[in-house]
């Protein structure tokens, strides 16, 4: 399962990861007609079940967790600026996982990520993405 988002500002749909078998750690765009390879500096590692979810606030894509090939669970955040992949250095991030879901909310201007599959099974935590930190919900 890869991870794809919508980037507003170079309007491209941007493909990462993913795999049938082995997971991969390529990034693909879509500009409406075609698929083309970026070829970033920088970039997350092969990974399937992450989520990605445009930021607007801060115009860039956002990823975060995955599995990688020996299907240990990550907490990582990355943000494409629309030609590299940067590492967000997180003090307090979500804990491992894969197969979460990622959204933008517009009237508050942060991402919101529930649940998922961590080391102990499923999760059911919610979580916001300020731009810097993530930070912990609990919601009724």
């Amino acid at each position: 399962m890869h991870g794809m988002a919508f980037d507003e500002d170079t309007s491209e749909v941007i493909l990462f990861g993913g795999g049938t078998g082995a997971p991969v750690g390529d990034t693909w765009a879509w500009d409406n007609q075609d698929w083309s390879r970026r070829q970033p500096a920088h970039s997350p590692g092969p990974r399937l079940g992450h989520a990605m979810a445009w930021f607007a606030a801060m115009h860039h894509i956002v990823l975060f967790g995955g599995q990688n090939g020996s299907l240990v669970s990550l907490d990582d955040t990355w943000e494409w600026t629309g030609t590299d992949w940067v590492r967000v250095p997180i003090v307090v991030s979500p804990s491992p996982r894969a197969f979460h879901a990622v959204a933008y909310d517009v009237a508050r201007g942060r991402l919101v990520l529930f649940g998922g599959k961590g080391s102990a099974g499923a999760l059911g935590d919610t979580w916001e993405y300020d731009g810097t930190n993530w930070i912990q919900h609990f919601p009724a």
